[in-house]
């Protein structure tokens, strides 16, 4: 059930879920959200708990605990490759992969998917990747091999 109430700025409140798909409270719309934040929820639940997905079809912010966070793998598309020629669907690659600009770069294996699709695996699991946010991909020597956007 979503209700058709909106907040100030036009955007309808919504629905907190937990992953079972429980509801826990009303988010006040979901532009005011973003995966990991933990602050400002506006919900006592009595242990931490993070945005850890945002549902725009249902208008569903999803909460959970932290390890709910961490990532082994993320897709990305729009990809802009720099030092390499554009590689051909089946090209697979080992580099250091950067998910936001002041996260630790993790050693990943990508694998070109499609013509502008590549699946990202990390050797160690990611917090709280987010669709929208660019992935940048460098080589051993730190030098940019490219990059796309967390589909």
């Amino acid at each position: 059930r979503i209700s058709i109430c909106r907040n100030r700025q036009g955007f309808r409140h919504a629905d907190y879920v937990c992953k079972p798909g429980r509801i826990l409270g009303r988010h006040r719309g979901i532009i005011h959200y973003t995966v990991g934040q933990r602050r400002g929820l506006g919900i006592a639940a009595g242990e931490r708990i993070f945005v850890t997905k945002i549902r725009p079809k249902e208008n569903q912010v999803v909460l959970g605990p932290e390890e709910s966070l961490y990532r082994e793998e993320i897709r990305c598309t729009d990809l802009n490759f720099l030092s390499i020629p554009d590689p051909e669907p089946g090209t697979v690659f080992r580099c250091q992969a950067k998910i936001r600009y002041h996260h630790p770069a993790v050693a990943a294996t990508v694998t070109v998917t499609g013509d502008d699709n590549v699946l990202v695996r990390f050797d160690t699991p990611v917090r709280a990747p987010a669709p929208g946010q660019s992935a940048v991909f460098y080589d051993d020597d730190r030098c940019v091999i490219g990059g796309g956007i967390i589909a």
